[in-house]
């Protein structure tokens, strides 16, 4: 199973398991101040399995190695500096990002890769939270992506400190990822329909949807029986597409003046359908995209093709 594979089972997971560690009328904010997970959770998702290099293992033990990989041990500090399990780590880097980005799991073996990128530091050898190299981050994978053409046996020290530790940040990138489609707001818009099923809301979470899924799609149906779907649906189905940035030159997006991708040589079907599944319809936003950006596209599933990009003849 790949990581795509394996992140879809934890994602599952998660989202039939975290209820559990609160009251039935509580739900957690995006950031929380300290939390700290129920043993009992803990316990269902730590044997979970997972397969990982060929292995079927529990999640506790992926979670435990993917730390010790990062950081050199198998647990670490929070923002209160308690010790936390590499599991607590792996589920707070999944469901709380902003709180795991603050804790000190990266470890730097050598400090002369942070000179190359000019990052001070007190200690030769020491360990950073990803908010300490976020502003380096595209530096060092500049750096990275120069030394890629050197056989591993042949780097020296600095060079294989900064081959590794983009290796974990890419890494770490992709957990705190996965579940960023659960924090997207999405606005109601002038639909009739979301403005019955959310009073007094001008915008929603992805959950809130979900939980009025059944009830919308009753409606939805309710409007065909009623031959006025020509009228009524189009306005409960654009109500997500992307708001106006203020830029009067150019139309809000819709299925209708939605760049075609697919002009980009390279670019077929799947590439752009995951193209716009993050957000990007236009060739604009291609074209103002950094190195380090397309860098963060391409480790998608479906990859772009390696720039530049072309028209298709």
């Amino acid at each position: 199973m790949n990581r795509d594979a394996r992140a879809l089972l934890i994602i599952l997971a998660a989202s039939a398991l975290v209820p559990a560690s609160y009251a039935q009328d509580e739900v957690p904010s995006a950031e929380p101040s300290i939390l700290r997970w129920d043993p009992g959770t803990l316990r269902l998702f730590a044997t979970l399995p997972v397969q990982d290099g060929g292995r079927i293992k529990p999640l506790d033990t992926f979670a435990n190695y993917e730390l010790l990989k990062f950081r050199g041990r198998r647990s670490c500090k929070n923002l209160e500096g308690e010790t936390i399990s590499g599991l607590e780590w792996f589920l707070d880097t999944l469901l709380f990002p902003e709180q795991a980005k603050q804790y000190e799991v990266f470890l730097v073996e050598n400090s002369e890769a942070l000179d190359a990128v000019g990052l001070t530091y007190e200690k030769k050898r020491d360990r950073y939270s990803y908010k300490e190299l976020e502003p380096v981050i595209p530096a060092l994978f500049d750096l990275a992506r120069q030394y890629a053409h050197i056989e591993p046996k042949n780097r020296n020290l600095v060079q294989t400190q900064i081959a590794n530790l983009t290796n974990n940040i890419r890494e770490f990138e992709l957990l705190t990822s996965l579940l960023a489609f659960a924090n997207t707001t999405f606005p109601i818009g002038d639909s009739s329909i979301l403005a019955e099923l959310f009073p007094g809301k001008s915008e929603i979470t992805l959950s809130e949807f979900l939980a009025q899924a059944h009830s919308l799609r009753g409606k939805l149906i309710e409007i065909r029986e009623n031959a006025e779907l020509d009228d009524e649906e189009p306005a409960a189905v654009e109500v997500f597409a992307e708001e106006p940035d203020g830029d009067d030159s150019e139309p809000p997006l819709s299925r209708d003046n939605r760049d075609d991708l697919k002009m980009i040589k390279g670019v077929g079907p799947a590439i752009e359908k995951t193209l716009n599944e993050m957000g990007i319809f236009r060739f604009r936003q291609i074209a103002d995209m950094s190195e380090y950006e397309i860098d963060r596209v391409a480790r998608r599933p479906h990859i772009l093709p390696p720039p530049p990009w072309s028209y298709r003849e």
